[in-house]
């Protein structure tokens, strides 16, 4: 190749890196007008394993894929493998219970240097091991929490996070969180399954919706491939069927409840749907 074609497929390649992201800026402004958003406060997220969220931080200066997990309670944390790529020292030990209140197992618990993310950096910031490499990290709502909104978009791979509140019309007043001191900042609304009155975990960290074996029981829920049906389940004014929900147990995140957590919606349905966390107004705003 000459020296001139060189210089041609240079200036083509520029020009069309230069257009898109012009188009993706675009884009930014337009949803984060949508939704309520400075261009600042928009975020690129990445559908990708078991389709789940994952945003790009920095430990120690090093990039790290992140899964966006509502349903962490623990705090950010990171694989095995990762920890030891980054070289990180162990400076103590936690413990790690299921969803049902049984222990899962003991992980070292790490103190980073510096951890980037969302444009904020963290000083001498405790991470926790995770139980697998499945994933290479993870954040958990003590990151989302203390902001007043996040609205979640996997169709378009958007994520909004603003420290303002913002005004939304009377068709979206929202549905009220049942908040719990003991979890302070999980989603569980109150909702509706087959007509049963119940509570209903938003876990971004769930690949596929989960049912409580003790609701399965009581409205003798029927099977499917390897879940079970539920034909009619609503939120506030959204109604919506799962075809396959995994069997499981919320008794270990019920405590502090008014009643106990019964179904976890998962990325199944959450990727269908864009939804507003209102921190400020303790509520969920769901469109579809």
């Amino acid at each position: 190749m000459n020296k001139k074609k060189l210089i041609v497929i240079i200036i083509l390649i520029l020009i069309f890196s230069h257009l898109l992201n012009g188009c993706n800026n675009d884009q930014i402004a337009n949803w984060g007008q949508k939704y309520g958003y400075n261009f600042g406060e928009v975020y690129q997220i990445k559908i990708e394993n078991y389709g789940f969220p994952y945003i790009e931080g920095y430990i120690n200066g090093q990039k790290i894929s992140l899964l966006i997990d509502t349903g962490n309670l623990v705090g950010t944390m990171i694989s095995q493998k990762e920890a030891k790529k980054i070289n990180l020292k162990q400076m103590d030990k936690w413990i790690l219970q299921d969803s049902s209140g049984n222990i899962v197992g003991e992980y070292n618990i790490y103190k980073v240097k510096e951890l980037k993310l969302f444009d904020t950096t963290f000083e001498n910031k405790k991470i926790y091991m995770m139980k697998d490499n499945m994933f290479d990290g993870s954040i958990g709502i003590d990151s989302l929490f203390d902001k007043s909104r996040i609205t979640f978009d996997y169709e378009q791979e958007f994520l909004g996070i603003s420290n303002t509140t913002s005004s939304f019309s009377k068709k979206d007043l929202g549905i009220p969180l049942i908040w719990n001191d003991r979890y302070k900042g999980m989603l569980v609304v109150e909702g509706y399954i087959n007509g049963f009155k119940t509570l209903i975990q938003i876990d971004t960290g769930k690949s596929r919706s989960c049912v409580d074996e003790k609701l399965i029981k009581n409205l003798k829920l029927p099977s499917s491939q390897d879940g079970y049906e539920l034909n009619n389940v609503e939120i506030g004014p959204y109604n919506f069927k799962i075809k396959n929900a995994k069997k499981t147990s919320f008794s270990g995140i019920s405590k502090g409840y008014p009643k106990p957590i019964m179904l976890g919606l998962g990325s199944d349905i959450l990727s269908e749907i864009v939804f507003t966390i209102d921190y400020s107004n303790k509520r969920i705003i769901i469109n579809k």
